[in-house]
């Protein structure tokens, strides 16, 4: 593990431990290995019209932290945000999330290295529904791939 990386897990489990819930991993995963992630992928633009609102049935990601900026949802997993762009433009999320809103109804692993063959991998860091992050700490302009479970 590079130096950077190893300075962004204490981070993220700082964060996760003040906040009483989450947890931090490291390792990989695939679409074998998870069955949501055999689901189709689906983007769909948040149609709240307010910043920071968030819908059920959604993973929300926000460019900003505490929920500002650039936003989009997720309603099921997604193995590489470099195909996704923020709502109305045509910058692409990949590395771009500093803080997440959880309405899946589900537990959400993140991960820094997604690829489009279905390999999540790298550090990551999971968190339950419910669950907002108003900043990703150590994960900030990170994430590269989500799996819903």
């Amino acid at each position: 593990m590079n130096r950077t990386m190893s300075r962004k897990i204490p981070a993220a489990v700082a964060l996760l431990a003040a906040m009483g819930m989450g947890m931090v991993t490291a390792g990989s995963a695939t679409a074998a290995e998870n069955p949501a992630g055999a689901a189709p992928v689906s983007v769909e633009a948040s149609k709240s019209g307010e910043s920071g609102a968030a819908q059920t049935g959604r993973l929300h990601l926000y460019g900003g932290n505490n929920f500002s900026g650039y936003t989009v949802s997720f309603t099921a997993t997604n193995h590489w945000l470099g195909d996704n762009y923020w709502d109305g433009t045509s910058i692409s999320v990949d590395n771009g999330a500093n803080s997440a809103k959880n309405r899946t109804g589900r537990w959400v692993q993140m991960y820094t290295i997604g690829s489009r063959d279905g390999n999540c991998r790298g550090d990551n860091v999971g968190f339950a529904n419910g669950v907002d992050f108003t900043n990703l700490g150590g994960f900030n302009n990170t994430i590269s791939c989500l799996i819903f479970s």
